[in-house]
């Protein structure tokens, strides 16, 4: 997959969609830095110098359950960030496809799917990982891979590792979705602990129970399981 390293731009993800990349079925976009980095729900993504900002566009590798693409990219990124941890490091995956360090934040990821009427053509993947600082000044604790590491991480290593697991996962997620969602699930917070949410601009509570293969995720309110495709956690 070719992977266009440059030292500044707005937005990886506006940088891919360019003219000048679309003539590449699959691509990679790295940069140092992001002038108006973004995340899910259109949220500001501090993008300083030293961590990771990338853009891959999938154009024929994802051949179908593309609901579940959020789940395969979780797992990729929280696997290559383990690989630099120190042992027994607590990292874990927060529904639906944020990377937490000890409940502190270090990545976070954006899917856009271009479409040609019902056909899904090709798959937008937003990957932002914190490697040597975070920001301090979200609701949401923060941290960074370097503070739990004993050697350098480099974003340039981070991403070979990342697309280097593309793929195998893409693969899996073609051919057998129950998979995905098993190793998926074995990454994520544990089953049947306290989360919260908002819900309708309203913070609740509950209990989780998992995700459903339509990618919903289920919570107990009120001894009552409810599935949920769009919530904002707390």
């Amino acid at each position: 997959m070719p992977l266009f390293f440059l030292d500044k731009v707005d937005s990886t993800m506006n940088e891919i969609k360019k003219s000048k990349y679309k003539n590449y079925s699959n691509v990679a976009i790295l940069a140092k830095q992001q002038t108006n980095g973004r995340g899910r729900r259109k949220n500001l993504w501090e993008s300083k110098k030293g961590n990771l900002y990338l853009s891959v566009k999938l154009k024929r590798k994802i051949k179908s359950n593309h609901h579940l693409t959020t789940y395969m990219v979780s797992i990729i990124v929280h696997d290559t960030i383990k690989e630099y941890l120190a042992k027994n490091s607590k990292i874990f995956i927060k529904w639906p496809n944020d990377i937490y360090i000890y409940n502190k934040k270090v990545a976070g990821i954006l899917i856009e799917f271009q479409s040609s009427g019902n056909k899904v053509t090709e798959v937008i993947i937003g990957i932002g990982v914190n490697i040597n600082s975070n920001p301090d000044n979200l609701k949401k604790s923060t941290t960074h891979i370097s503070k739990y590491s004993n050697f350098k991480v480099k974003s340039i290593d981070l991403t070979e590792s990342i697309l280097s697991r593309i793929d195998y996962w893409t693969k899996l997620l073609s051919n057998n979705k129950k998979i995905i969602l098993k190793e998926w699930m074995s990454r994520s917070k544990q089953l049947n602990t306290g989360i919260k949410f908002y819900y309708k601009n309203k913070k609740m509570i509950g209990i989780y129970k998992g995700i459903q293969e339509d990618g919903s995720i289920k919570v107990m309110i009120e001894d009552k399981i409810n599935n949920f495709f769009n919530l904002e956690m707390a």
